[in-house]
């Protein structure tokens, strides 16, 4: 029996997300408005292995603090929509940027899957990664992209159906703020039981996100 299952495209602004989410999905894929919004998202599927998957591609964000209509969208959809995997586009030529945002993502999120896109152009300008070193590092896995490589595309299918077992690292925060986060995450797992993990509720709480915690609290 086939399962479906659910993927959310996240990442930066300008690092190939799109072109990503055209090679999945080819020509199976249509546009429409984030409900109650006037930005919009693109929804598609792709088949492989037997199974059908339906990828989601959310906004280009820079941070999971919103400033902007489509930052809130993909806080949203990651934080409150049922998915069963998230991969995160970072450009390989600027991976620090995309890195950064990505420990926000598993703050929030348990599957997520790092996909370093625009790898030939790290290469040209003379950037070594050592993928299989980062995806240790960070405890999830990673798969290195280009437009020109279409069989890294095919990788990401696999990945994304079959992903190897990994254990994301824990992010900790310089002492205060990690002691207030822990203080915070203890509070909240007492008296709030949500599906949204308590420790990424104690870094909004400490961010002071209002619009998101009143959110929370109508879930």
């Amino acid at each position: 029996t086939s399962s479906c299952k659910t993927v959310f495209l996240a990442g930066n602004p300008n690092v190939g997300k799109s072109t990503i989410f055209n090679a999945l999905t080819g020509l199976h894929q249509h546009t429409g408005n984030w409900t109650g919004k006037t930005v919009s998202g693109a929804t598609g599927t792709f088949k492989h292995l037997n199974q059908t998957v339906t990828i989601i591609d959310t906004p280009g964000t820079y941070s999971l603090t919103p400033y902007s209509p489509e930052e809130e969208v993909t806080l949203d959809a990651l934080a409150f929509e049922e998915k069963d995997r998230v991969v995160v586009v970072c450009d390989a030529t600027a991976p620090v940027r995309g890195i950064s945002f990505l420990l926000q993502v598993m703050e929030l999120c348990p599957n997520v899957v790092l996909c370093m896109n625009l790898n030939d152009q790290a290469q040209k300008q003379g950037l070594q990664i050592d993928y299989s070193a980062l995806s240790e590092a960070l405890g999830v896995p990673v798969i290195a992209t280009s437009a020109k490589n279409k069989k890294s595309f095919g990788q990401i299918k696999d990945i994304i159906i079959k992903p190897p077992a990994t254990q994301p690292i824990a992010v900790a925060f310089p002492q205060p703020v990690e002691q207030e986060v822990l203080y915070l995450t203890r509070q909240i797992e007492n008296q709030n039981p949500s599906t949204i993990p308590s420790r990424f509720l104690a870094i909004k709480l400490l961010e002071q996100d209002k619009g998101f915690i009143n959110k929370c609290r109508d879930k």
